[in-house]
């Protein structure tokens, strides 16, 4: 059978396949894309996904370019999928074909089996299949199995985990919400993640472990061959509550005495030039002191910024160049500094106090605001919160949803993860946050072990930095479904204590404008969202459809909504008020309330 394609793609600027519901026995699972999503086992959830992955030596993921399946199939106990995987990298090509099989055994037992072969040399990170869990098994207890035989007793953890909660794997072992799931894995030893620390929805039970070293180099004709069972049984003995179904609630908002973030852009990496007439925003942006176009880049900021500030973000690995470079900073409207280290991405101790003794020493930076934490995702500030420095005035992380998988569901299931990770980064004390950028696609490789390309050219008419990273640029940033989504995403992140945002680019491939500064979709939600900056956040109580968000600010006696749908089905967003407004699938919109 062929995959058809999804109706939103006009709305979301891509051109996913649709879904493919497939049902063996009194198991069902969901053919999306190259993973068999959402298993249930008599219509109740046990894995939120089994997939075959392929990771290059930068972890970059290879993409299916081709998915065939049995037109015979499904059965009725079997299901069989045959893949092509292919890598994105330009100068490291990596075929490998996969052939994936879903067994149904004793109706309450899944067999999934992956058998591939490389086509072509190729070093790689990582092999074969990985099973992701539901967050909602946070808390729950778990028996992890060995190849030795022992058994350890642990939790998937609550809060989000830096490290692996469970290593050196055979089984797992635990009771959800209905059920008792085992899931038994061969062909290699496994381990598990917490994915929230990169904004996914999931813990995820991956082979080799990361302690073996990486990359490996696999030979033409190599053959990799991986099995997962996963059984059922129910019910669960333990007591239960008669679950009582609360009727849903309407939205009302109320005070939270702490201001709207302000919300920036980053600065463009783009070839060309500033196109004229951008509007006056603050600018964050990240110049690398180790490359010859570092100045370039920073002056290029100043236009994009148009009247506005910056929010600069130093990137060297020697304390010497940072300070060498304080001096033609100090001429310009500079906001906010921070320095992060060009190999971990962290403010390590010796940068941060280089920093705060060259801004010190110079009087134009007195009142300049000096931040600290990590450049890339909230995974390297978690594992990094004892080293932060105490005289910080604020945390910094970036978020990109795209670090595993590229579709569409990636993007929304990351939104609630976003609030979830800033609440961790704000700590029982709320200490103050800066988040972003928040971008579609990584902007950097914050985990190659391939060597950095330095620039050499001292101007930045070629482009720079995330131009010239494979994958930066998502075909969704000119679509309506990035601006429903940029809305959302300020809306997850509108916490007391988070002071900014900063979304995307200015201008370019990966810009809220386009070359030639035409504004994109998302340009009109960004500059509604500039608007509410500072004023009164409020706080949501009630029942949000579940693929809403709502931005809510009070400023004097009126009160601004930015909601959206980032679903795709028109939702009604019911406020207790008795007002009700109907939200179209993939978008959002402003609406003024008197109070």
């Amino acid at each position: 059978m062929s995959l058809s394609r999804s109706t939103e793609p006009a709305l979301w600027g891509d051109d996913e396949p649709a879904p493919l519901p497939v049902g063996i026995g009194g198991w069902t699972f969901t053919l999306r894309h190259d993973s068999l999503c959402d298993l249930r086992w008599k219509q109740q959830p046990v894995l939120r996904a089994i997939r075959f992955v392929a990771r290059d030596r930068d972890w970059r993921t290879a993409q299916p370019v081709a998915i065939r399946t049995d037109p015979h199939l499904p059965g009725e106990h079997d299901f069989h999928v045959h893949l092509t995987y292919a890598s994105r990298r330009p100068d490291e090509v990596a075929e490998i074909e996969v052939d994936l099989s879903v067994e149904c055994r004793n109706d309450s037992e899944l067999l999934v089996s992956a058998s591939a072969v490389v086509c072509r040399d190729f070093l790689r990170n990582r092999l074969g299949l990985v099973v992701l869990h539901h967050i909602a098994e946070a808390g729950r207890p778990l028996r992890v199995h060995h190849p030795d035989g022992s058994v350890s007793q642990t939790r998937f953890p609550r809060d989000i985990a830096p490290h692996q909660p469970a290593r050196n794997v055979r089984a797992l072992t635990w009771n959800s919400e209905n059920l008792r799931v085992s899931t038994v894995f061969a062909g290699d030893v496994f381990e598990m993640e917490d994915q929230r620390n990169w904004t996914d929805a999931s813990f995820k039970t991956y082979s080799t472990p990361l302690a073996e070293p990486f990359p490996v180099q696999l030979a033409q004709g190599a053959r990799i061959t991986h099995t997962v069972g996963v059984t059922v049984e129910e019910p669960v003995v333990r007591e239960r509550e008669t679950a009582v179904a609360a009727a849903p609630a309407n939205v009302s908002f109320h005070p939270t005495a702490e201001p709207v973030p302000q919300f920036l852009v980053g600065a463009s990496t783009s070839h060309g030039a500033t196109p004229p007439g951008l509007p006056s925003v603050d600018v964050l942006v990240e110049p690398v002191l180790d490359d010859a176009n570092w100045r370039a880049v920073l002056m290029r900021a100043v236009k994009d910024a148009a009247g506005g500030r910056l929010d600069v973000r130093l990137v060297t690995s020697d304390p010497s160049l940072l300070e060498a470079a304080l001096d033609p900073i100090q001429e310009l409207p500079v906001a906010r500094l921070g320095v992060y280290d060009l190999t971990t991405h962290v403010s390590e101790p010796p940068l941060w106090r280089a920093l705060v003794a060259g801004a010190a020493a110079r009087p134009l930076l007195a009142g300049v605001d000096l931040v600290a934490g990590a450049r890339a995702h909230f995974t390297e500030l978690n594992r990094t919160l004892d080293r932060l420095p105490d005289d910080a005035t604020a945390v910094t992380f970036s978020i990109t949803p795209q670090m595993h998988d590229t579709g569409r569901d990636q993007l929304l299931e990351s939104l609630p993860l976003q609030r979830l990770t800033a609440r961790q980064a704000l700590g029982p004390g709320d200490r103050p946050l800066h988040v972003g950028p928040v971008t579609l696609r990584p902007r950097f490789n914050a985990v190659a072990t391939s060597a950095r390309a330095t620039s050499t050219v001292p101007h930045v008419r070629d482009g720079y930095g995330a131009h010239f990273v494979p994958g930066s640029t998502d075909p969704r940033q000119e679509s309506a479904g990035y601006a429903a989504w940029l809305v959302a995403s300020a809306a997850q992140l509108a916490l007391p204590g988070v002071l900014s945002v900063t979304f995307a680019e200015a201008w370019g491939p990966r810009g809220l404008y386009d070359q030639h500064g035409t504004p994109r979709p998302a340009a009109e939600a960004f500059a509604r969202l500039i608007g509410l900056s500072g004023a009164e956040l409020l706080a949501p109580k009630g029942d949000l459809p579940v693929n809403v968000s709502v931005l809510a600010a009070r400023s004097r006696d009126r009160v601004t909504l930015m909601a959206a749908n980032v679903g795709p089905r028109t939702e009604l967003l019911a406020l207790d008020s008795g007002h009700a407004f109907s939200l179209p699938a993939c978008s959002w919109r402003a609406i003024e309330l008197e109070e």
